[in-house]
């Protein structure tokens, strides 16, 4: 019995030709960098957990990052006396949750870091506030504040498209935003813009309280 070439050849055709069969390389990974643009686009728009750590672990970064305004999705401001305060940004938060006013705590993607300060707990937190919060073009989807301190009243003007208030006094709450928010839900009203511009304002006080 014949072989299939010599088939092909008494019935006039010729066997398949190797030649053309390309021959595959082994992939090789890109190592070009990143141009300016793009890490700047990239750096941004990462979480602001993530961040903070790019930039202790990557010195390379850190003017970058330090320019660039964040872009948070939730943003949670708690305050109970000097000794209480929490300021929880997405996937990082800091402040004390031990009580104690010379110890501050920090936790980012599941990490517990504890620390104590030369100064006091509301004075470091506020540091931190006005640091992160009062650059240029940051913007906050929600923003939730419970007793709310002077940390983030001393900050430049916010954008925020959500603002939830609560437990505060009647004259310590009103953030300054560069523009009207879209909801606002309150537990009290009073005359102030944020309320006049706000679209939709929702009151979450008992009906059996004063307004």
């Amino acid at each position: 019995m014949g072989s299939k070439a010599s088939k092909n050849l008494s019935k006039g055709t010729k066997p398949p030709s190797t030649e053309s069969v390309a021959v595959l390389q082994p992939f090789k990974p890109l190592t070009k960098p990143l141009t300016y643009p793009s890490l700047v686009s990239v750096v941004e728009f990462i979480c602001f957990g993530r961040r903070k750590q790019l930039y202790a672990k990557c010195p390379t970064i850190r003017k970058l990052e330090e320019r660039l305004p964040y872009h948070l999705e939730r943003v949670e401001i708690q305050t109970i006396g000097p000794s209480y305060i929490i300021l929880d940004l997405e996937n990082f938060a800091i402040g004390s949750y031990l009580f104690s006013e010379d110890t501050i705590s920090m936790w980012c993607s599941e990490n517990w870091v504890e620390r104590s300060t030369g100064t006091s707990l509301y004075e470091a937190t506020e540091k931190f506030a006005l640091y992160n919060l009062s650059r240029p073009g940051t913007t906050i989807k929600t923003l939730e504040t419970k007793f709310t301190p002077k940390c983030i009243l001393n900050c430049i003007p916010l954008s925020i498209e959500n603002y939830v208030v609560e437990c505060n006094d009647w004259d310590k709450w009103i953030i300054r935003t560069t523009r009207p928010v879209k909801t606002l839900q309150t537990d009290f009203i009073i005359r102030h813009d944020t309320i006049k511009y706000a679209k939709h304002v929702t009151v979450t006080r008992p009906p059996h309280l004063p307004i």
